[in-house]
């Protein structure tokens, strides 16, 4: 008989095995209500429409070849698309209207099964991280609740593009390169060259993991060689990696290159005619126009600072008026007032991971090649994001959901600088801000949806 492994919260002695799997049900329940009562049409991001990633999967279940051109969002990799097509090839003969023809909305419904599985992967994957980085009882409990019950994770949990599996994806490749950190098996190596070729078949910017993965070779590379061992193997991983990844990964953007002309990273663009464009340099983009956005904790994609319009949308998505369902039901008033709620457990939280990540880097002894990878993660992500939204300049480019992976970091710096505090009133306080974020979002999801 297993001994029982307790952890102390508020005065309260609580089994972590047994709250482990009431988070992980919980999480489960909170994405499968928010997909039943979420739309296919409600909260996506470019599925439907002409040239959309709805039209992408119908060309494919229909005719069984990809699209002959890169317009709009044929432009990206297929992966994703090759799934759900397989599911709208099963189901269109069996959901069809009067007339006899698919009944695309039903189907579509049901299609959101799909990034619903994505996401409850994830939560597998992130629990592996954690443990992976050597968090341990109420502290990787802690880790995993501040990922679960992100409302970031909740919205594209029911996102029927191309995100969830690519995050999906990213998130395994990170998993496995700290697992073959550890280990240097080639095993771990051939499972990440995958993971890393198909998040990039999944959305090119998967490949984003690559120079993380790169510099952790290099590392484990001159550790070797300082200690005079043998190389013979690491230079054959090494090789393995590169045959599986790279013509693998690369295979769509190089089949776009030849048949378009499509350059590496290109982002479909929308022209400065539409009502997204930003006209603004960067630099006041990033610091100036924060007084309009102050009106409303929902985002609005006219409004022109990027630092707010990405906190909002990492909390309520791109949609200031996709809340509709819940100004009905309980008005308007309440619904800003609910938001403004959830912002400021927000922001209380984010101040509170700042300092404990700080604490983390800076409080004394840690593994580096850890802090590098979680603070790399970061680093690169919303470096990315900047050059991003320099070259792209519209209200979308400042969605949180293209910083999606900074929560894998978030998620284990904050209970790897919790450690570190001394103050057991101190660590409980930390503790109620990520409980109160955690609470509140959810809340909010579970009463819009």
């Amino acid at each position: 008989m297993k001994q029982k492994k307790e952890i102390k919260l508020f005065g309260l002695s609580l089994d972590s095995r047994e709250l482990l799997v009431f988070i992980f049900l919980l999480a489960v329940v909170f994405r499968m209500f928010y997909g039943v009562m979420t739309g296919p049409y409600t909260r996506q991001h470019d599925f439907s429409g002409t040239h959309g990633h709805y039209e992408y999967v119908k060309i494919i279940a229909n005719e069984g070849a990809l699209p002959k051109s890169n317009d709009w969002q044929f432009y990206h990799p297929p992966l994703t698309h090759i799934v759900l097509a397989g599911g709208y090839a099963l189901l269109s003969d069996v959901i069809v209207t009067p007339e006899g023809a698919p009944d695309d909305a039903k189907i579509a419904d049901i299609l959101q099964v799909f990034p619903f599985i994505y996401s409850v992967l994830m939560l597998f994957v992130i629990y592996f991280i954690l443990k992976e980085l050597g968090l341990k009882g109420g502290y990787l409990l802690l880790g995993f609740s501040i990922f679960a019950f992100h409302p970031t994770n909740i919205i594209l949990s029911a996102s029927l593009n191309n995100d969830m599996l690519t995050y999906l994806l990213y998130g395994v490749s990170f998993l496995f390169t700290v697992k073959w950190y550890k280990e240097q098996s080639f095993f771990n190596i051939i499972c990440l060259a995958l993971s890393i070729a198909a998040s990039m078949l999944s959305k090119f910017s998967g490949v984003m993991i690559a120079p993380l993965t790169a510099i952790v070779f290099l590392t484990v590379l001159i550790k070797y060689v300082r200690e005079k061992k043998s190389v013979g193997g690491l230079i054959a991983q090494f090789a393995l990696f590169g045959v599986i990844c790279i013509p693998l990964g690369l295979s769509y953007t190089l089949r776009n290159y030849i048949l378009f002309e499509q350059p590496l990273g290109y982002v479909a663009y929308m022209g400065k005619d539409n009502w997204q464009y930003i006209d603004k340099p960067l630099i006041s983009r990033l610091f100036g126009y924060w007084a309009p956005d102050l009106d409303s904790p929902f985002s609005d994609l006219y409004r022109h600072n990027i630092l707010s319009t990405c906190f909002k949308t990492s909390l309520f998505g791109e949609w200031g008026g996709a809340f509709s369902g819940f100004s009905s039901r309980f008005g308007a008033a309440f619904t800003e007032l609910a938001g403004w709620v959830v912002t400021f457990f927000a922001a209380v939280f984010t101040a509170v991971s700042a300092f404990l990540s700080g604490k983390y880097l800076f409080g004394g002894k840690q593994d580096g090649v850890f802090s590098f990878l979680l603070v790399g993660n970061f680093v690169l992500q919303f470096g990315f994001f900047i050059y991003f939204n320099a070259g792209y300049p519209f209200g979308c480019t400042a969605d949180f959901r293209y910083l999606a992976p900074t929560l894998i970091s978030l998620s284990a710096l904050f209970p790897l600088g919790l450690e570190k505090v001394k103050s057991n009133l101190l660590k409980q306080s930390f503790i109620a801000t990520a409980i109160c974020f955690s609470l509140a979002s959810s809340a909010f999801y579970m009463l819009c949806a």
